[in-house]
């Protein structure tokens, strides 16, 4: 997924996400242009510009896929698309996750 917003261009790849600065009833312009085969609302592979409004969390742009159960045991299968089934990356996409939303990581529990 490609994004433009105030002017700037990301690319998002499958995993990521980010949270854009933007304020209760503040609006923005966001052109979204998705990757092939992917569809953000015009139909597959077409673009879209939208005026957003923000939030108490901003803009929140998520490609990590559709979500099913977390608390899967079977992670091979994707309980979470964008999650990896080796647990050291597991934890290191989890990590990237909860520091894109500025929670506080959890400590090692003994």
């Amino acid at each position: 997924l490609e994004i433009e917003i105030d002017g700037n261009t990301e690319r998002f790849k499958y995993g990521q996400m980010k949270i854009y600065p933007c304020g209760v009833d503040e609006k923005k312009m966001m052109r979204l242009k998705p990757m092939r085969g992917f569809d953000v609302g015009a139909g597959k592979n077409k673009e879209r510009e939208i005026e957003i409004e923000g939030g108490v969390v901003g803009i929140m742009v998520d490609c990590r896929g559709r979500w099913t159960d977390l608390r899967s045991r079977d992670m091979a299968k994707g309980a979470i698309p964008a999650l990896p089934s080796e647990p050291v990356a597991r934890i290191a996409k989890l990590t990237e996750w909860l520091t894109e939303f500025t929670i506080p990581l959890p400590t090692a529990v003994a």
